[in-house]
């Protein structure tokens, strides 16, 4: 297997092949194949934004930038510019495509809408802004970077390793089945996340390994990476590029892989998450036998390997040469205007000032002995003796959560079972008894999770729209009873973050310290503004918003129509909107279906791929078999979901026409209104108008987000039960538990038989009642969920539609803790 070709071309054109050595002898410039590039010289003062939404391949950059003394800074667009678009998963093909497409959405198109929104003296500020953060003359030497990566194997692979996905749902991952496509190639993620995660599909390798060598089949056991990287001016006409964009195409030194070893196990159960890099090998100078790869980073990050052996680092290598980047003086920084003090964090926020019955500030204070330039945030819960009365502690809603954490610049999450309850916290029940001290540490425990599951969905991917751009620490001792079931539910979605790319796990004061101390500002953005409030307050808010409204129908006809409820059932369906589990989109797809048969409206989040399209496409298959149907998809604009795929395009393919309501552009129709699209501002604004309408909540194989959805639901249940009251003021079902009905599949992890929710709801199986959890897992999980769906909407007073089979439904459960259905056992 030839390495370390270099492919170089203009976007859209045919690349021509170079070697490294011909690159830098100045092989390209003689070849005259791209004159454009040598009109002018290159500026001496240029920077780069790298559109990519993980830390660690920005740093492969900067390490190959650094290592070849190039002054070229590179930053991750919210350090310049933090508003990113969606990342490019639909419609390209080739690599040089799908890199030039993450170019555009992440960085290119909104910085240029921005600057169509702006004239005058706003323009200028803008652009001045933007270029005093790069260290930049003027806008016209920034130069836009995005790289994708192929990860090639032996063909012979391909059925004893693959073989199971080829009657996917989805065409992406069939992709690699095509004749002329690569193993897995440009598919590498999704494969994966069909695949349950990294360390399954490693597993999955060694068993093909152990397969073709029994059938005597030879195949290459090793696996070269290619990274195609695509490079254009932001601003056309000043930089010698050309406009379209140059391609680089770099491929890397074949890779040996690692087996699983029992070590990976224990720290897999630890709640660690693997990355390639943790079972690739390279042979080194240092290492002739072989090191794994994330170790080579880690332990020698000025050696050559980073330099021209690693496909990434090769085309940012070969970039410079071509282009001939200004090389740093002896003592020159690589960063030039962005390192001072005053951008480190000001403010830290900690879990315990927002929990119910919290400590005073002096007990948190002595916990986080914090330098004077990082003090803790004032902002603080109340301490209401009531939940509708002042000063109790905790947080009411979702927008008083969102408000306490937008009021800190650095987070950590203490473990609440360390700190005493206040003996004369005077929290009562809805009894007006005493709350226990039991209970209050329950709670204390559930607002952790809820705040620890949103700090990690808003602290991954450091690049991308969603990211907090603030530090994050997690006590071990909370991890590790608590946490570790959020890295775990990831690895069953997308590849996987690192966990240190969204938080740190602390010791103690060295540690976290050091880790506040570490804060990266030249990735990170900082003074995060707090978001426009977009809460939806009241059901009727949302109803008109909606366009919903049975004012003009009589109560004999609301009787009629919905039962004594006199409104619709409602099901929010919760599960990823970027994995490719093959079975999550299948399950949710057919109980969105069968739903929607019922008469159900159903809520989501109004994503374009996965679990999310699934639930969409189950109601769509039920309105085109001719029954009426009612979804809402309702969006958080400036955040997740410009990462969940275009909606707006989505719609269009399937046949359908979008319309903007003229009285309110944030809501979208289609399908002669059955279908509706609600774009709001952020995460928690969307969640809570998700699941302050739902009757009952379905959750299928998600992520980061999906387990903050569980985590919401799961402790407005529980201060229902002991408040009588939730996190919804405003709608009926503050006052109302949700049932959270979870779809368990089984599939095969490691070689074992395991259920997708199995680790997510460990920690809270033997209170499920108190919790209203309901697992279905088995062949009629589906069916059973949705009988328990129709049950609940039927014994609650809700009229529904083509319920045949009520025996069955009515025999499978029963009423029990305060009227929750219950599965007779």
């Amino acid at each position: 297997m030839q390495s370390r070709r270099i492919w170089v071309g203009r976007l859209g054109e045919t690349p021509y092949p170079f070697t490294m050595d011909q690159i830098k002898e100045g092989a390209v410039r003689d070849s005259g194949l791209f004159p454009e590039l040598y009109q002018s010289p290159w500026p001496e003062v240029t920077s780069g934004v790298l559109a990519t939404g993980v830390d660690r391949k920005y740093k492969e950059h900067i390490l190959s930038i650094e290592n070849n003394k190039f002054a070229f800074p590179l930053y991750l667009p919210p350090a310049l510019f933090p508003r990113a678009l969606e990342d490019s998963k639909e419609a390209e093909k080739s690599q040089a495509d799908i890199a030039k497409g993450k170019l555009d959405k992440s960085f290119i198109s909104p910085f240029m809408k921005a600057l169509d929104t702006l004239q005058g003296q706003e323009r200028e500020r803008f652009i001045k802004a933007v270029c005093d953060r790069a260290g930049i003359p003027e806008i016209g030497h920034l130069v836009a970077m995005s790289d994708d990566r192929n990860a090639i194997m032996d063909k012979a692979l391909l059925g004893p390793m693959y073989g199971d996905l080829r009657t996917h749902w989805n065409a992406q991952v069939r992709e690699i089945f095509n004749e002329d496509h690569l193993v897995p190639g440009k598919r590498v993620k999704e494969t994966d996340s069909a695949h349950h995660g990294i360390i399954n599909s490693v597993h999955l390798r060694q068993r093909a390994f152990e397969f073709l060598k029994e059938k005597n089949i030879k195949f290459d056991d090793t696996q070269r990476m290619d990274t195609t990287l695509c490079i254009a001016p932001v601003i056309p006409g000043i930089l010698p590029l050309p406009e379209q964009g140059l391609i680089i195409k770099a491929e890397g030194d074949p890779l040996k892989f690692r087996e699983i070893s029992e070590e990976d196990l224990s720290d897999l159960a630890k709640g660690r998450i693997f990355t390639h890099d943790d079972f690739n090998m390279v042979i080194t100078e240092e290492h002739p036998e072989g090191i794994v790869l994330a170790d080579e980073k880690r332990l020698n990050p000025t050696g050559k390997f980073l330099k021209e052996q690693f496909s990434p680092a090769a085309a940012q290598t070969a970039f410079g040469h071509i282009v001939g980047l200004p090389r740093l003086n002896e003592d020159q920084p690589l960063f030039r205007s962005f390192y001072t003090s005053s951008r480190q964090p000001q403010t830290v926020v900690s879990n315990m000032a927002m929990l119910s019955a919290a400590p005073n500030r002096h007990d948190i204070l002595e916990t986080l002995p914090l330098p004077a330039h990082m003090k803790l945030s004032k902002k603080r819960g109340g301490r209401h003796k009531r939940l509708d009365e002042p000063k109790y502690g905790g947080f009411r809603s979702l927008r008083e959560l969102e408000e306490i954490l937008h009021s800190g610049q650095a987070f950590v999450v203490q473990d609440p079972d360390k700190f005493s309850v206040p003996k004369d916290h005077g929290l009562l029940d809805k009894n007006g008894k005493p709350v226990s001290d039991e209970d209050i540490r329950e709670l204390r425990r559930l607002e952790t999770d809820l705040i620890f599951a949103y700090l990690v969905t808003m602290s991954t991917q450091p690049g991308s729209a969603n990211h907090f751009g603030r530090s994050h620490m997690v006590e071990r001792s909370y991890w590790e009873k608590r946490g570790q079931w959020h890295p775990d539910f990831c690895n069953l979605g997308l590849a996987g973050d690192v966990e240190n790319e969204a938080y740190r796990v602390f010791d103690g004061e060295e540690d976290l310290l050091s880790g506040l101390a570490e804060f990266d500002y030249t990735v990170y953005k900082h003074n995060v503004p707090m978001p426009a409030n977009d809460f939806i307050k009241t059901e009727e808010d949302m109803k008109k918003l909606l366009d919903v409204d049975y004012g003009n129908m009589s109560d004999d006809e609301l009787l009629e129509r919905f039962g004594k409820a006199m409104q619709p059932y409602i099901v929010s369906s919760y599960g990823s909107a970027s994995s490719y589990i093959d079975q999550a989109y299948r399950d949710a797809e057919k109980f969105n279906y069968l739903i929607s048969k019922a008469g159900v409206t159903t809520n989501d989040g109004g994503g374009a791929r996965a679990v999310m399209l699934a639930a969409r496409m189950g109601n769509i298959r039920a309105m085109r078999e001719g029954f009426n149907v009612c979804n809402n998809g309702i969006r958080s604009e400036t955040d997740v979901s410009p990462l969940e795929g275009n909606i707006i395009d989505d719609i269009k393919a399937m046949g359908f026409e979008p319309e903007i309501d003229p009285n309110d552009p944030r809501h979208i129709t289609y399908a002669n209104g059955q279908f509706n699209i609600l774009k709001l501002n952020r995460l928690l604004q969307r969640q809570a108008a998700i699941a302050s309408m739902s009757d009952c909540a379905s959750y299928f194989a998600g992520g980061n987000g999906t387990v903050v959805e569980a985590a919401i639901v799961r402790l407005h249940n529980a201060k229902v039960r002991l408040f009588g009251q939730g996190l919804f003021p405003g709608f009926d079902n503050d006052k109302h538990s949700i049932p959270m009905v979870f779809v368990n599949h089984e599939f095969e992890y490691l070689g074992k038989k395991r259920g997708i929710f199995d680790v997510l709801n460990k920690p809270y199986k033997d209170k499920n009642a108190f919790y209203d959890m309901h697992v279905f897992d088995g062949e009629e999980r589906v069916e059973r969920a949705v009988d328990f769906v129709k049950y609940h909407a039927l014994s609650h007073g809700y009229k529904l539609e083509n319920t045949n089979g009520k025996e069955r439904v009515f025999n499978d459960f029963h009423l029990g803790l305060d009227g929750v259905a219950e599965p007779v056992l």
